[in-house]
């Protein structure tokens, strides 16, 4: 199993009250780069990895530059399996 980090890259850690899941969380998440002089603000893809009630957005984040997450209402607790 690799680490979660590697060197050069940025991570964004989220604490939800309850338990989540990957999919949950890339389904109610957006990531968007912050509008600067020179660019435009997009979406931004990311990757989910998640345990307990954390979740670790990853991506290709550029240096100096601002993120914005925003989490949709309706996401409900992880539900466990039998």
């Amino acid at each position: 199993m690799s680490p979660w980090q590697q060197e050069g890259q940025t991570l964004i850690a989220v604490k939800f009250n309850l338990p989540v899941t990957e999919d949950q969380v890339k389904q109610f998440t957006d990531l968007t780069r912050v509008a600067t002089i020179n660019k435009p603000a997009e979406s931004t893809p990311f990757t989910v990895k998640t345990e307990y009630c954390y979740a670790v957005l990853s991506g290709d984040f550029e240096p100096n530059l601002q993120y914005a997450v925003g989490i949709a209402k309706g996401i409900n607790q992880k539900q466990a399996t039998p």
